[in-house]
């Protein structure tokens, strides 16, 4: 049942003798309330991150850069050297002219002696060998989690050569190849990120329910084994049917929810026409490289394609001597590719980064997703061009009085009845303007494939914004691209993504402005750490609060000291639940600490009392709760000064109404709160009797207040202090007590 509350109040009554409650039409018989436990034990919170991701130009700070640390760019350098020395022996070696490809080896090697690093030339494949496996393994164990490709490379270049050389090495390549699945180098570029970016990217754009993926050359790939599970773990695309093609069955393919076809992905001009236009996306890894005309060959690939879908590439662009020899060995016309109006193909068979883009912008394809790993590979999500003749609508829609959204709704319509090729762009340049949850609604009306997002919010002052307009450059290559979601960023076109922050990544603190401490595990102390704080978030000036009828001025303080009082450590050790504290403390983010000590916006020295948690960086507070320091206190004494005085000013001042002559009673002299209690009351010329735990406690009372003397302290749990008050009052007693405060 679901209660709605109106403001104004309805009258209600109580019963005793009927236990009956009753407000307006509504009555409550034997109605008995209990506080519902929280579940002590639950699983681990699934903690999402909403980021800005490029499509190109991507940098180290972006969750889609390539992971390529300096070690694994040192494992590169020794596995080419390795590489290079395993050439050089094989063409030492081959006296009788038995290696194939043996002119393209000799230019291999040449390539490589151009390319290794000199750090990491060696004077024989033993010591290549022996520099390769220290920097496999450290002092502490394997310093990187796989390499396939290093195991790969010794076994190939340490196999004895003699005359069954070729029929000895050419099974243990094909066993061995399973190692290079999961090696660093060989997988950079496809991590859960990236491969996630592209697959939600394609998601996007596919108007289909159900979206068709084929993998040629997936004997030799390792994407349907390892990047599309991978990714599956943490996003589930829509309905989906994924094929696996190969000259070859793949033996594994019944392992994984896919389907097998069967045809040469070296063979183009041979390609089944039943699969023209079939595919909303297709993924070549390292395919186009093995063939002979590429030209032939993309268009081929391309009609297996529908209009508007999409393909990803990825290929050997950098270090191209690593892997050749092995190749060459295992597919001998590796070296017969032609080359086009792009140049020559590097060992007649591969292309650089900016070649292999310049191809793919001569076929007319458009680079939506482009990253290059600074090692050997570059990943291209590329996306088949479709005709428009519908001129396009743009509408702007920044206006927060929603003065737009009638021509919206009309817009909308007509573009119902216009070809599939209309379409109608929706653009904001504000950054709350709140257009992605607006087009994310959008998307689940009836002819939504036909809208399409921009959104421009820039971080930086100095950042340009891109021309919009019918007739500018940048919309005009907007449009050829086609992408429903468009988002510009500090001059990068990307979009916005959904991220699993793993528990690890949590845990990690990084310096941050805003943070507040608090136990991440409840009743733990020892899993007290840092969190973002919700200052972070929003306008961090100053600014004014309307509560009622008053104006609140706020001030946004840096904290210094915070103070911990007893309340705290109740709370964080659970001894005191969060559920017991006062209605609308439970929903904040924390609830540590309500007293600090630092400075003010303006750089004064401050002490103050604010809303949990003080325990932090910094906190908003009204600046009526703020108090100069005095200049002979430190900060951290005088974070120990607001909240004891406050509750003492309040208990004596504003209830009790003290007065000069009052005679004041202080339970808990000892405590933060008492002593303070003990310095108002004194201030007013009151008579002030205290009870302390012990002598060395009245000591310390008396040094701090010499205007106390022993016969204004008992020693607590003595009885006959009651007498002894009387007797100092002439048996008037005692004005006001100030209880023991929990």
């Amino acid at each position: 049942m679901s209660i709605l509350f109106h403001p104004t109040a309805i009258p209600g009554r109580y019963d005793s003798m009927l236990d009956l409650v009753a407000a307006g039409g509504v009555e409550i018989r034997g109605l008995h309330t209990i506080r519902a436990p929280r579940r002590l034990t639950h699983d681990p919170p699934l903690v999402n991150e909403f980021v800005f991701q490029p499509y190109v130009d991507v940098n180290e700070d972006d969750r889609t850069w390539p992971y390529t640390p300096q070690a694994l760019k040192d494992y590169a350098d020794a596995c080419l050297e390795l590489s290079r020395q395993g050439t050089k022996r094989w063409l030492e070696q081959d006296e009788q002219e038995l290696l194939p490809n043996k002119d393209n080896l000799i230019a291999s090697l040449n390539l490589a002696n151009t390319t290794v690093k000199k750090s990491a030339i060696s004077t024989s494949l033993e010591e290549a060998k022996t520099v390769l496996d220290s920097l496999v393994k450290n002092k502490n164990g394997v310093s990187l989690p796989t390499t396939g490709l290093h195991t790969f490379l010794e076994m190939a270049f340490t196999e004895p050569y003699c005359s069954d050389f070729f029929e000895n090495l050419r099974p243990k390549l094909h066993d061995y190849r399973f190692d290079l699945w999961d090696d660093p180098i060989l997988t950079s570029l496809t991590t859960d990120e990236i491969v996630r970016l592209c697959l939600d990217t394609v998601a996007d754009n596919v108007t289909t329910q159900t979206m068709t993926i084929l993998e040629a050359g997936a004997i030799k790939s390792a994407f349907f084994r390892h990047a599309f599970p991978k990714a599956l773990e943490e996003f589930t695309i829509k309905d989906y049917r994924y094929y696996v093609a190969d000259k070859f069955i793949v033996e594994d393919a019944v392992k994984y929810p896919v389907k097998m076809l069967m045809f040469d992905p070296t063979e183009p001009e041979n390609f089944p026409e039943t699969y023209r236009e079939t595919f909303d996306l297709l993924i070549l890894k390292n395919v186009l490289h093995y063939q002979r005309d590429l030209d032939l060959a993309i268009i081929a690939y391309s009609e297996m394609v529908k209009p508007g879908g999409f393909i990803l590439v990825e290929e050997l662009v950098e270090r191209l001597s690593l892997l050749y020899p092995v190749e060459s060995f295992v597919t001998p016309s590796l070296n017969t590719g032609l080359g086009g109006p792009e140049g020559d193909r590097i060992l007649g068979c591969y292309y650089s980064d900016s070649q292999w883009r310049a191809f793919f912008a001569r076929h007319s394809f458009e680079e939506i997703i482009h990253r290059n790993n600074a090692i050997n590979s570059s990943l291209y999500l590329l996306r088949k061009q479709q005709v428009v003749v519908t001129p396009p609508r743009i509408i702007y829609i920044d206006d927060l009085q929603f003065s737009w959204l009638d021509e919206v709704q009309a817009r909308f319509a007509e573009i119902q009845q216009e070809p599939e090729d209309a379409r109608l762009w929706l653009v904001a340049t504000s950054k709350l303007s709140g257009i992605w949850g607006f087009f994310g609604c959008l998307r689940w009306e009836m002819g939504s494939e036909k809208l399409r997002c921009v959104h421009i919010c820039n971080t930086k002052p100095e950042s340009k914004f891109p021309e919009i307009t019918m007739d500018s450059a940048e919309f005009k290559e907007l449009m050829k691209k086609d992408l429903a979601y468009n988002v510009y960023r500090d001059g990068r076109w990307g979009t916005y993504r959904l991220y699993n922050i793993k528990e690890e990544a949590r845990l990690l603190e990084s310096p941050r402005d805003h943070v507040f401490a608090d136990c991440y595990t409840p009743n733990d102390l020892l899993s007290l750490r840092w969190f973002d704080s919700p200052l972070k978030i929003g306008n961090q000036t100053n600014r004014q609060v309307v509560t009622g009828a008053k104006n609140i001025e706020n001030d946004l303080c840096t904290v210094y000291y915070a103070g911990l009082n007893l309340r705290d450590i109740l709370l964080a050790s659970g001894t005191v639940k969060i559920d017991d504290l006062p209605e609308g403390m439970q929903c904040r983010e924390s609830v540590l600490g309500v007293e600090f000590s630092g400075r003010d916006s303006l750089g004064r020295r401050v002490m103050g009392l604010c809303d949990p948690p003080a325990l932090a960086t910094s906190v908003r507070c009204s600046r009526a709760s703020l108090w100069p320091v005095p200049e002979h206190w430190t900060l951290e004494a005088a974070a120990t000064v607001p909240a004891a005085y406050a509750i003492a000013y309040y208990a004596l001042i504003a209830k009790a109404k003290v007065k000069q002559g009052d005679t004041v009673l202080v339970q808990s002299g000892w405590t933060a709160i008492g002593q303070a209690a003990i310095t108002v009351a004194l201030s007013y010329d009151c008579e002030v009797f205290t009870l302390v735990r012990s002598s060395k406690e009245a000591d310390m009372l008396k040094t701090i207040c010499p205007q106390l003397k022993d016969k204004n302290m008992f020693i607590s749990g003595d009885k006959t202090f009651q007498r002894q008050i009387l007797v100092e009052t002439g048996r008037k007693g005692i004005s006001i007590i100030l209880p023991k405060f929990n």
